[in-house]
Formats: structure tokens, C-alpha cells, sequence
């Protein structure tokens, strides 16, 4: 609830907004402004030289700006192919929670496999609960059965601010499906309860006899009858509430990142020392974006949070400076003392977030203490603590630490048997996983039954897949979830991620079959398959490199083929023996070829090419027959690559003005006439009739010295434009 000083404090800062708007829109920034154009920013995010980093803070920025140029900018990152442009936009949107309709569109776009992106758009999304069809959208996605079971988490949670009746049945469905993940199990009682105003929790009985009332209402007076009861449930004040608080927040935020650099700690101070917490806690929130994007912390600001961490009256200040300090190296022993002081669960939690990433031994031995906590969420907490800190506990140093550790998540994992609260079990399970101890092999086999929830499973198979690191006979239990029929999709996908990790060559063959043979349904457990064999390239000899090439190419996976063939080439070419470097150029030409007439990938063809080609003039002296089709095969390619054809045209300037290239010179420009006459001859296609007309004209331009024995190559290109430009005249363009 917001404090009525909070009230008092807003009307201040508004008008102190308007105030510093006001001044800055009068003058011109200076130089040194930390305040970048939407065009700048616009630039930063759809460029894919920027950093990760830089592309974030550049679409938090355009947030906070909140203009419609911002908001163009957004949708054009949402609807780039750049998956990263369009994570940070997503991201942004999500935590401004920026409600413009132009998002619904490119976001509904983006539903699907990616558990992160659900998580962003479903957030976005849930702002138009009163819009019917985003519902729909949402529902589609939701009951998705083919999606990762976390993809469907968070779009299954926003249902719940889409009154439907129909979506209600099928979440009353979900949430009795045994066969269904815990996880979103829990989602839809989620749901349920804020659709309804009914808190019956995940209990799939008593939501199954609230159903038999209400599943017999029409559609028109389901939606009145949960209407009614949710403003019952939760008054409109407090929509209305969170609403201010939101946008006041992002308006502090908006003022400090667009205002200059020499405003800004004055602004930070300003929020940091409010009167309101919600102000405060704005201000440390701020901090941590800052420290986030690389910028130092303060001195200043790093004693205004240390003082809110330990004195702070509200909670949430507490822990949003906890947040903040957590990238501040400085502030270990800080965080660590106050995790012993603080009484408040949330708070804790966000201590102990804060603290996990250092791994340092002695909150470790807080941690395991604080499994015992009453709170679910400490206790979880303090087990995710120590599955970050999994490298340290395996120190052999630290044995007693280790054992200490094993023994209290082994007792937490018992005392939570019945699975009363899951996400406990999971992190208790991602702990013990870490510790990579062979006496729990048995205990992480059972835990990844089916018997386990599914989030249990996966960091179970976690543990086996670290155990099998060192004990390689393990990956047959791993390699059996990937191709074990009935197995869940996010089990699947997990078994094959770890076994990347696993030194063997074993499975090769039985995981290739998943993306053939035996197909694997899902993209992304066939992305992991691959990615899992590529990392055992290594172990494998030269023999069984050249079957698994030979393999690929058979089933016409040419994509493939050229990966493993460029690893083997790449391999060869680091013995510098005289075989090795023929088989390697071979292999190279091979790859070249692929490319070329199977990938449609004209620029990667010319450069593999171009490798041959050195490799051949470096075996040869002048005189001497050079292998013909290499220089074909370049030529070709870079022709293909399309106009201007500026390098096409200096590889023939070239190959004319190099002796040792004399007896491939017709198999190189041969090659012009015979591209065009193939683009001319395409009668009702102006692109390519284009292009036939511009490469006789770049050839021509060239004013090569051909000999005249190959005369009839520029007669031959000459009658190819000739042809394309009639062509042109009879598709009625000039």
C-alpha cells in the first residue's frame, strides 16, 4: 500500500520533473551529457556490433524516454530477426511496463519455445487483460503441449487477467494433469485464483467443484460473476495505487537518465534520501542499473545504500539496496553481517541473492543454517546460494564444508518428501548436483524418476551429467533420456546439454539419428543434439570425422556436413605436414563446393575457394597445370554474390595478369557468359535480366586485356545482355 508520504513526496517530485524538464529543454546539453538522441539509442539496439550490455541499457533508455520514435525503435527490435535486439527490448518493455499497443503484435510474434522471452511478453501482455483477443493468443500458447513445460509457466500465470470462460476449463484441466510439471501445475492455480478471487492453491480436487458451478454459467454471465468477485477481492484503489507508484518510478528513473551527467548525482541523492520508500527505493534501484551497465559506484551512493541496508525502516528499501550492493566487490562482509541481523523473509532473500555470487565459504555455512529457516522462500534461497557456490564446495579444501553441506540438503530434501514445496525440492536438488560427490549417483538416478517433479528431474540429470564428467560410463543413463521414447521435452533437451560436458565419443552415432534417423520433433533439443556433438569433435579420430561428413552429406544434411568437415580441415592444417595440408585443401574445396551449389552461400564458397587456390599456387611453379576447377569454382562463386561484381571481375584482372594462372585463364572467364546467359535466360525475372545487363557492363568497364583466343567470351557476354534486355522490353519495363 502506498504511505500517504509517499503522496506528500510524489507531488514534490513531480513538480521538481516538470522544473528540471523545463530547464533542460531551454538550453542545449553539453558535449559530455550522458543523455543520448532516440536515434542514438535507436542505433546502439539494432546494430549487432554492439555489446549485450550496450544494447540493454539502450532499450532501458528508450523506455524511459516514452516517446512514439522510442517505441518504433522497440517494435522494430521486437521484430528483428537479432534475437539479442530482441531480448533487450522485451526485456526493457517489461520491467518500464511500457503498455503501448503497438508491442501486442511483435510480442504475440515471439510466444513460443523460449521459457526468458514467455517470461518478458506475458509480463507486456497481461496489461491488456481487457483485450479478448491477446487472450486468445495467450490461451493458444498456453496450451501448446509441444513447449517446453517453462515456456508455458509464465504465459499460464497471465491468463489469469484474461476473464474467459474457456480459458478458465482448460486451466482447471491443467491444474489436475498429474502428467503436467509442478511448475505449471502451480501456474494455473495462479490463474485460477486471480481470474475468480478463489485462493484454492494447486489443489486440483476443490478447483475441479468450483468448476462444477461455474463451468455451467454461459460465457456472458461467467466473465460478470468473476468480475464482480474480483473487485470483491481486490479493490480498484489498489490498481489504481500500483499504477501511480509505477509510473512515478519510471519517471525518477526517466529524469536521472536523460538528464547530464553533471545533474545526475544530485538527482541520486535527492531520491536516495527521500522521506517516501518507495522514492528510496528508486533510488537504489537506480544504483543498480548503473552498476549493472559498468559505471563505478559512487562513494556516495555506496554509503546512502550501506546506510539503508542496515537502518532502513521499510523492507523493500532494504532490499532493493542489497540488490545493489551485490555488484558492489567491496560490500561482502556488509551483506554477510546483515544476512545474520535481518528479520524480514523478503529481505533475506535478496541478501542472499546478492551474497551467492561471491561463493565465498563462510555465507555458505550461513546458508546451510538457513535450510532450516521457516520461511520456504529463505530456505530456498539458502539452497540456491549454495548450488551457485558448487566449484567451491568441490575445492578439495573445503571438504568439511562440503560434507557439512551435503548432509544438511540430504535431511532438507527428506524433511520436503511429500514435494509440499517443489521449488525448494528443485534448488535443494541443483545443490547436491553441484557438489559432484559419485556417493550420490544413486540418490541423483532416483531423483531423476518419473516420480520427481519435473523441475527435479532436470537438475538431477544436472548431477549425473557432472558425474559422468569424470566416471564417462554415466552417459548411457543421459544419452537414454535423449532418444527414450516419452521422455518430457525438458528433459530431453537437458540430457542432451549436459552430455556435452561428458569426454566421449560413445553416442555419437545414437544422438546423429535423433536429427535424422530418427527424428527429433523439437528444434531446439536438435540445436542441442548438435551442439553436444560438435563439442565431441574433438575426441573423434580422423576416420570416424570423415564417416560422420560422409554421413551428413548421405542424408543431405549439407549444413552439417560443412561443420564437420571444416573442423577436420582446420585440424589437419594445424600438423603443417605436407598430407595433412592436401587433404585439408581437399576438404576445404569440398566445403567450398557445398556451400556453392547446395547452401546458397556464395560469399562463404568464394573465401573456402580462394583457400584452395592458395594452397594449389603455393604447390605450383610456372608452367605447371594448376587444378582446374578451384578457379572455376571462385569465379563462380563470386559471381554469384551479385552485382556490382567489382571482385568477380578483379579476380579475372588478376588471374590475366599472373603467369602461373595461364592455363585455368579460360576456365575463369568462360565462366562470365556462361553465369550471364543463365540470368538473361530467366525471361519474366526483371532482378535477374538486371543483373545480366550490369555484369557485361562491369566487364566491359573493366576494359580487360583478354587474349584473342578468348575473344569470344566478351561477344558471348555481350549477346547474353542483348537478350536480357529484350527480355526486359517484352515484360514491359524499359
Amino acid at each position: 500500500m502506498i504511505t500517504r508520504r509517499w503522496t506528500s513526496e510524489s507531488g514534490k517530485l513531480c513538480l521538481a520533473i516538470f522544473l528540471a524538464v523545463k530547464t533542460v529543454s531551454a538550453q542545449t546539453l553539453p558535449s559530455n551529457s550522458s543523455a543520448l538522441s532516440t536515434q542514438a539509442l535507436g542505433n546502439i539496439l539494432l546494430v549487432q556490433s554492439g555489446t549485450d550490455e550496450a544494447r540493454a541499457q539502450a532499450a532501458a533508455r528508450l523506455t524511459l524516454i516514452h516517446t512514439p520514435a522510442a517505441s518504433a525503435i522497440l517494435v522494430a527490435a521486437l521484430r528483428s530477426p537479432d534475437e539479442q535486439a530482441a531480448d533487450a527490448a522485451a526485456k526493457a518493455i517489461a520491467d518500464a511496463g511500457w503498455a503501448d499497443p503497438a508491442f501486442i503484435a511483435p510480442l504475440e510474434d515471439l510466444l513460443g519455445s523460449n521459457a526468458v522471452m514467455n517470461g518478458w511478453a506475458a509480463t507486456i501482455l497481461r496489461q491488456f487483460g481487457g483485450n479478448a483477443a491477446v487472450g486468445q493468443k495467450i490461451l493458444q500458447c498456453a496450451n501448446d503441449g509441444q513447449l517446453p513445460a517453462a515456456a508455458r509457466v509464465p504465459v499460464v500465470k497471465a491468463l489469469g487477467v484474461f476473464i474467459s470462460k474457456e480459458a478458465a476449463g482448460d486451466l482447471v484441466d491443467l491444474v489436475q494433469d498429474q502428467n503436467q510439471s509442478d511448475e505449471l501445475r502451480q501456474a494455473a492455480g495462479l490463474a485460477l485464483a486471480e481470474m475468480s478471487g478463489e485462493a484454492l492453491g494447486q489443489d486440483g480436487r476443490k478447483w475441479r467443484a468450483w468448476w462444477q458451478k461455474a463451468g455451467g454459467m454461459s460465457a456472458a454471465d461467467f466473465t460478470a460473476a468473476m468480475t464482480a468477485r474480483r473487485a470483491a477481492q481486490f479493490p480498484a484503489l489498489i490498481n489504481e495505487n500500483d499504477r501511480l507508484q509505477h509510473g512515478l518510478d519510471r519517471m525518477l528513473k526517466s529524469l536521472y537518465f536523460t538528464s547530464p551527467a553533471a545533474d545526475q548525482a544530485r538527482i541520486l541523492d535527492s531520491l536516495l534520501t527521500s522521506e517516501a520508500p518507495e522514492i528510496r527505493r528508486s533510488g537504489a534501484q537506480i544504483v543498480e542499473i548503473d552498476a549493472a551497465g559498468g559505471r563505478p559506484m559512487s562513494t556516495h551512493s555506496r554509503e546512502r545504500l550501506m546506510a539503508m541496508l542496515g537502518g532502513d525502516s521499510d523492507a523493500t528499501v532494504r532490499s532493493a539496496a542489497a540488490a545493489a550492493l551485490g555488484l558492489d566487490p567491496t560490500a561482502g562482509p556488509l551483506l554477510l553481517s546483515r544476512l545474520n541481523e535481518e528479520a524480514d523473509p523478503d529481505a533475506r532473500v535478496a541478501l542472499l541473492g546478492a551474497i551467492a555470487p561471491r561463493q565465498d565459504p563462510a555465507a555458505m555455512g550461513l546458508a546451510i543454517q538457513l535450510l532450516n529457516d521457516p520461511s520456504p522462500l529463505v530456505a530456498q534461497a539458502a539452497a540456491d546460494l549454495l548450488a551457485a557456490g558448487g566449484s567451491t564446495l568441490r575445492d578439495a579444501k573445503n571438504a568439511d564444508l562440503r560434507g557439512r553441506a551435503e548432509a544438511a540438503l540430504l535431511s532438507a530434501l527428506d524433511r520436503n518428501a511429500t514435494g509440499d514445496f517443489p521449488l525448494f525440492r528443485r534448488s535443494v536438488t541443483a545443490a547436491l548436483a553441484g557438489l559432484g560427490d559419485m556417493n550420490l549417483y544413486e540418490r541423483m538416478v532416483r531423483l531423476s524418476s518419473a516420480s520427481e517433479p519435473e523441475g527435479v528431474r532436470i537438475e538431477a540429470l544436472g548431477g549425473l551429467g557432472l558425474l559422468a564428467q569424470t566416471t564417462p560410463d554415466i552417459a548411457a543413463v543421459l544419452a537414454d533420456f535423449v532418444d527414450g521414447g516419452g521422455t518430457p521435452n525438458a528433459l530431453r533437451l537437458k540430457a542432451a546439454q549436459v552430455l556435452a560436458g561428458v569426454a566421449t565419443t560413445a553416442y555419437v552415432d545414437r544422438l546423429v539419428d535423433r536429427l535424422h534417423r530418427n527424428p527429433e520433433p523439437r528444434d531446439d533439443i536438435r540445436a542441442a543434439i548438435w551442439l553436444t556433438v560438435q563439442g565431441w569433435m574433438s575426441n573423434l579420430s580422423d576416420d570416424r570425422l570423415v564417416r560422420l561428413a560422409e554421413r551428413l552429406r548421405d542424408e543431405k544434411d549439407y549444413a552439417r556436413e560443412v561443420e564437420v568437415r571444416r573442423f577436420f580441415a582446420v585440424r589437419l592444417e594445424s600438423r603443417k605436414t605436407d598430407d595433412a595440408l592436401q587433404t585439408a585443401a581437399s576438404q576445404w574445396e569440398t566445403m567450398a563446393t557445398r556451400e556453392l551449389d547446395d547452401l546458397g552461400k556464395p560469399a562463404e564458397a568464394a573465401a573456402d575457394f580462394a583457400r584452395v587456390i592458395a594452397y594449389d599456387e603455393s604447390k605450383s611453379a610456372t608452367g605447371e597445370d594448376l587444378p582446374h576447377n578451384p578457379f572455376r569454382g571462385e569465379t563462380a562463386a563470386l559471381l554469384a554474390v551479385g552485382p556490382p561484381y567489382a571482385a568477380a571481375v578483379k579476380f579475372a584482372a588478376d588471374t590475366l595478369s599472373d603467369a602461373k594462372r595461364a592455363s585455368v585463364l579460360p576456365d575463369v572467364l568462360e565462366e562470365f557468359p556462361r553465369f550471364a546467359e543463365r540470368l538473361s535466360g530467366q525471361a519474366n525475372n526483371r532482378d535477374s535480366l538486371d543483373k545480366a545487363i550490369a555484369l557485361a557492363q562491369a566487364f566491359d568497364d573493366a576494359k580487360l586485356a583478354v587474349p584473342a583466343s578468348l575473344s569470344y567470351v566478351a561477344d558471348n557476354l555481350k549477346n547474353a545482355a542483348d537478350t536480357a534486355r529484350r527480355n526486359v522490353l517484352n515484360i514491359g519495363g524499359q
